[in-house]
């Protein structure tokens, strides 16, 4: 069906209507991205996820979808050689993978009548545990990076730590512009980034490899 016919039809409108329930940008642009089909094994099957769905929703409450984020920019990120993910782009990918988790765990307790359909599709989502160990080893939830992201800053803070100590309470000069770059706590934004470079190769084909 062209364009022309679909504005008669309002079909953007419905779009338009559609979007406003769905709960994250990633919803919102698949539902932008759907058109009339002829397939009518696609209409059937799609029809019993919305039946499935609809049930679901009637019967055990709200799915476990909050947060959820569209990591597509992140995932073909990772494809150029040389790329690195910063801090935020990693807690996306880790917040991901803790929804994926929760939500085999919700349809693993329906009733296989409740959602069959739907228990299939969800089963097929990969629990990525490796990788989130890796992330959780080099930064907190609250976006920290923390001493064990690498040994040059585990080192670094280990030995601003024992001058510390060994000053006890006389004032300590203020470092020079450069070097408050690896203050703890003050660490830029560009450090965060070099500091996570060392993981990215450890778990770039691990995440590829399930997201597709």
């Amino acid at each position: 069906m062209d364009d022309r016919s679909l504005k008669f039809l309002e079909f953007y409108h419905l779009l338009d209507i559609l979007k406003e329930y769905s709960i994250s940008p990633l919803g919102r642009k698949r539902c932008e991205a759907l058109r009339p089909s002829k397939n009518l094994s696609l209409i059937q099957s799609r029809l019993t996820d919305v039946m499935e769905l609809k049930n679901v929703l009637e019967t055990e409450g709200d799915i476990p979808l909050t947060g959820v984020k569209d990591t597509e920019g992140i995932l073909d990120k990772l494809e150029i050689d040389g790329s690195v993910l910063d801090v935020g782009e990693l807690l996306d990918l880790y917040y991901q993978i803790v929804l994926c988790k929760g939500l085999r765990r919700f349809f693993q307790k329906l009733e296989p009548v409740k959602a069959l359909h739907l228990q299939e599709k969800i089963s097929k989502l990969s629990y990525q545990k490796a990788l989130e160990k890796e992330i959780l080893r080099a930064i907190n939830t609250k976006g920290e990076i923390l001493d064990r992201a690498s040994p040059a800053l585990l080192d670094l803070r280990h030995r601003l730590g024992g001058q510390r100590k060994s000053e006890g309470s006389a004032r300590i000069p203020p470092p020079s512009r450069n070097a408050s770059a690896h203050l703890p706590g003050t660490i830029h934004h560009s450090e965060k980034r070099a500091l996570c470079s060392s993981h990215q190769i450890r778990f770039q084909k691990s995440v590829r490899g399930d997201y597709p």
